[in-house]
């Protein structure tokens, strides 16, 4: 059972240093990454903040995961169902986080599952 949520939070740490990775992005002036939204593409910068702020609340919720708190399942499901709701405006890369999303939320549903039917 243990290993679902360790799992669950390597998922996690992988995806909030790939979203951390987009710091990069500010270090190369010519470097535009392209989305399908034309708002988002004339403000990329605020898409790539975002992203930021979401990788350091997903190692957040990596470091609750491991440490065994119940506030850090709570937050891995609350920012991957936000992440689940916005990726389509972050395409082409909202399918990396789809990629990288749904093994975290059937884990932790999974885990929670199987610990709710062991209670009884």
């Amino acid at each position: 059972m243990k290993r679902l949520l360790t799992f669950a939070a390597i998922f996690l740490i992988i995806h909030g240093i790939v979203e951390l990775a987009a710091l990069l992005a500010f270090v190369s002036p010519s470097y535009q990454p392209f989305f399908i939204f034309e708002e988002l593409s004339r403000n990329w910068k605020y898409a790539v903040w975002f992203g930021v702020i979401s990788g350091c609340i997903r190692i957040l919720a990596a470091a609750g995961i491991l440490a065994c708190r119940k506030w850090g399942a709570a937050l891995a499901i609350v920012i991957s169902m936000t992440t689940l709701f916005t990726l389509t405006f972050y395409l082409p890369f909202g399918l990396m986080d789809a990629l990288l999303v749904w093994p975290v939320m059937i884990l932790l549903i999974v885990y929670h599952y199987k610990g709710a039917r062991t209670d009884k």
